[in-house]
């Protein structure tokens, strides 16, 4: 009971330093503080973003014989200064899986530009305890004119034409663990993606009623400044533990759960339960006195893969290769960032 007494006293007093230290007050009267402010939650924004990656073992694919890699490259770029209040990121992301075939084709890949608006909530200046809201919007293609279904009402998965808009609605939050010797952040959104399907605009009509146009997107992450994995899962504050100044490790787990029903076009037979879902597990080791690469695996199941015309094919996977992204370098900037503040004010 006494310990019980003693954790909680503990944690009280933390909220009360943390929340000292990004009061509103001082917000509203330290210009120079509340601009500092503002670039922590800009790098924030980028250090809990998706990282790119390049594998070389997509086992279990349908096609998976056919496959010399597969490539997710999702850059970010700061649109507006860091330390204005609302914080705009482009994000032209591309896809890539190139075939084992004559001349190596990449067929097909996916273009998937857009950009993120990011929203600190007012009421909770508090970084150390963060809550932020974002905004997306986002066009899927892969620059093919073909026909998208084929006369037997297969997917046509050469030169079938592909193409979707959709939006985006998140909302983030998480916690960042404030002393000298912490070793840990852990990220979290929640949020909702309507597809432009839903309203008949800019979509290939033949796939319309194949695509879920409502889907609830779920992202639980950690990274962890720790030498060695034993520490990875404990907020410790023991002196002995040895930190890195950059990132170390990140586990992040991600999903989609579609909420509307579909259908195959030409056949109509209904998408099976498998086909309603995406889970995957990412793991991250960043390669020591690399700024921004990791050693990458994961695992998981795609039941609708993101892959433009290849996304009736659900299969079970197991990937690995190199990540590298500004997610990890800006771990790295925002810990210096927030060491240099609380010496500054």
């Amino acid at each position: 009971m006494k310990k019980l007494a003693v954790i909680v006293l503990l944690f009280s007093s933390y909220s009360v330093v943390a929340q000292k230290f990004y009061s509103v007050e001082k917000f509203q009267e330290n210009k120079a503080f509340r601009k500092d402010v503002r670039r922590e939650f800009s790098m924030l924004c980028i250090a809990n973003s998706e990282v790119s990656d390049i594998t070389f073992g997509d086992l279990f694919h349908p096609d998976n014989r056919h496959f010399a890699f597969n490539t997710n490259i999702v850059p970010n770029f700061y649109l507006t200064p860091l330390h204005w209040p609302v914080v705009n990121v482009g994000t032209p992301t591309v896809r890539i899986r190139m075939l084992t075939e004559y001349s190596a084709p990449i067929r097909t890949p996916s273009f998937n530009p857009g950009g993120w608006t990011f929203f600190q909530l007012r009421k909770n200046r508090n970084l150390d305890n963060f809550r932020y809201l974002a905004f997306g919007f986002f066009h899927h293609s892969n620059g093919q004119d073909g026909v998208a279904i084929n006369p037997d009402g297969s997917i046509n998965l050469r030169n079938g034409n592909f193409s979707d808009n959709y939006i985006n609605f998140d909302f983030h939050f998480g916690r960042q663990h404030n002393q000298p010797n912490a070793s840990a952040r852990n990220f979290a959104k929640l949020g909702l993606e309507i597809h432009g399907g839903l309203f008949k605009i800019g979509d290939e009509p033949l796939l319309r009623d194949m695509i879920g146009n409502w889907r609830v997107n779920f992202r639980l992450g950690r990274t962890s400044y720790s030498r060695d994995l034993l520490h990875f899962f404990r907020n410790t504050e023991n002196d002995s533990v040895k930190l890195k100044d950059a990132e170390r490790f990140r586990l992040v787990l991600d999903g989609t759960v579609i909420l509307d029903k579909m259908k195959a076009a030409i056949t109509n037979t209904p998408a099976t339960w498998n086909q309603y879902f995406n889970l995957e597990l990412k793991f991250y080791y960043n390669i020591p006195h690399s700024e921004n690469m990791a050693m990458f695996f994961s695992t998981g199941y795609m039941g609708h893969d993101y892959y433009n015309v290849y996304f009736w094919q659900p299969y079970p996977f197991v990937r690995f290769g190199l990540a590298g992204a500004p997610a990890f370098m800006f771990s790295k900037r925002l810990k210096g960032h927030r060491k240099d503040m609380r010496e500054k004010f």
